[in-house]
């Protein structure tokens, strides 16, 4: 925990923190990868979001999964960077790389839903509850009762899980 009595001395860290994970957590993944496969803006496709889900609707796998991987990978990079610095840090850089994926300053504040971004951040800073969350999203998500639409339903099982 920061000592206040060290505002003077946390607050350049605390902002560097931040401001790094939301420039991390602001690469649009879906939309620089859609469009380097030659398959356009991927905000005019189905739900108008930049992420993995949306970019499945393509019907490309391949660049989905490259999604997926890629937002989860820029929230647990901004985490293990920060921490670094200490356990504030990652935390704020966490908050920052959450609020670019879903707030990017490029895309008009137009992100997608966080989803991918947040088990990174999950993977990255609570390694034991992500063992525990992450296969029941999985089982929910691609289940006998799963068929790959339901992200809210695995979100909420996810955390739930946790």
């Amino acid at each position: 925990m920061i000592d206040p009595i060290s505002w003077a001395y946390s607050w350049p860290y605390i902002l560097a923190g931040f401001a790094g994970g939301y420039l991390l957590g602001a690469l649009p993944f879906g939309l620089i990868l859609t469009q380097l496969a030659g398959m356009g803006d991927i905000r005019a496709i189905g739900s108008g979001n930049i992420g993995a889900t949306n970019v499945l609707r393509t019907g490309n796998k391949k660049i989905a999964a490259a999604t997926l991987i890629l937002d989860g990978a820029k929230g647990g990079a901004a985490v293990l960077i920060a921490q670094l610095y200490g356990p504030d840090i990652a935390i704020v850089a966490a908050a920052g790389a959450m609020i670019g994926h879903l707030f990017p300053v490029w895309l008009k504040f137009r992100g997608g839903k966080g989803v991918a971004t947040a088990l990174g951040i999950l993977l990255a800073r609570l390694r034991d509850m992500a063992a525990g969350g992450g296969p029941v999203s999985l089982f929910v998500a691609v289940g006998p009762a799963g068929d790959g639409r339901r992200t809210g339903l695995h979100v909420v099982a996810c955390r739930s899980a946790a």
